[in-house]
């Protein structure tokens, strides 16, 4: 779909006898001009509410027209302007993104922000955040694959604890532990209102991944929890039992890839003996064994919690073990083995 396409597009969205609510344009090379003209579309629309852009080709030129054209629109609820993973075609990196402020200070439906994989770096992230901190509507935010780094630290916790975002991905974000030691900081003196934390592939390694969730235990409202391929040592354990422990909201924690092997998965099920909220729990890449399944099983018999999904693909689980009808009675569904 190029330019002319778009534009029958265009015509189609701003008449309203249409009545057209979603509008998914992802992966169609439209170009700057495709979306400008989509974008004059969008200022006459009063029935969009769901807008995905995604890998469609336009950078800074066609993001300024957009941006204008989104603050007049009173519809829009739900914004994908980012790109999918491995298509990256939207190129909003810092200046692509100096009219986003202005537009997020005037909208009053916007609840669902997608910035994800669009080349965002540090600079691209504060426009973001200006524009935030003035509206009260936008609840999700993606970030996830851009070119944030430690740098982008203050800038990632002012949005944590100044914005009414409640759902935040940042995912694949080399944030490391420049962010952990402002994280942990920024906590001591305050307390965060996130109900869902991404934090996978930020490059989080021990020691500082201890820090890490002794910060998080200041999200008393968090529900669930990302920190895949964060690396975890032994002397990490008796934190990651004493945070899941004391998570009394945490419903779903993913720890794919963390390094736990069998200790790790011991402490978990420590942790989980006194919590009463985690229903959902992945575990896949751990390298775990029998063993530590075994271990598991025991601390889950004696634990509150509800376990109703979990995650055990890609380990070192033998058949011996799924054999032992003994071992699932105490309450798990199944295991995943691949």
């Amino acid at each position: 779909m190029g330019a002319n396409a778009a534009s029958v597009i265009a015509n189609i969205v701003s008449h309203s006898i249409y009545y057209i609510s979603s509008i998914e344009l992802s992966q169609n090379p439209l170009g700057n001009k495709g979306i400008i003209s989509i974008a004059k579309a969008v200022s006459k629309s009063e029935s969009i509410v769901h807008l995905d852009l995604r890998s469609t080709a336009f950078r800074k030129e066609a993001a300024n027209k957009l941006f204008k054209a989104l603050s007049v629109n009173k519809s829009i609820t739900c914004l994908q302007i980012g790109n999918i993973k491995g298509m990256y075609r939207n190129f909003l990196a810092g200046k692509g993104l100096s009219k986003i402020e202005d537009y997020l200070r005037s909208t009053q439906q916007l609840t669902f922000l997608d910035l994800n994989g669009a080349l965002i770096c540090n600079e691209g992230l504060v426009y973001v955040l200006k524009g935030l901190i003035h509206c009260k509507y936008v609840k999700v935010l993606n970030i996830a694959f851009n070119n944030l780094n430690g740098g982008a630290s203050s800038t990632i916790i002012d949005i944590i604890i100044k914005t009414s975002i409640r759902r935040l991905n940042l995912n694949q974000n080399a944030l490391g532990s420049t962010f952990v030691s402002a994280f942990s900081d920024a906590m001591e003196s305050t307390t965060s209102l996130l109900t869902h934390l991404s934090l996978s592939s930020c490059g989080f390694i021990s020691p500082w991944t201890k820090e890490l969730l002794r910060a998080l235990r200041k999200s008393l409202g968090l529900e669930f929890l990302e920190l895949n391929d964060a690396k975890f040592r032994a002397s990490d354990f008796d934190s990651l039992a004493w945070f899941i422990a004391n998570m009394t909201n945490l419903k779903a924690l993913s720890l794919a890839n963390c390094e736990l092997e069998d200790e790790g998965v011991k402490q978990i099920g420590q942790g989980l003996i006194d919590n009463y909220s985690v229903s959902s729990l992945n575990l896949q890449r751990n390298r775990i064994s029998n063993k530590g399944i075994i271990e598991l099983t025991k601390r889950l018999a004696k634990s509150h919690a509800k376990i109703s999904s979990l995650d055990l693909s890609h380990n070192k689980i033998e058949v011996t073990l799924i054999n032992n009808i003994d071992t699932w009675r105490s309450g798990f569904i199944k295991v995943c083995r691949e």
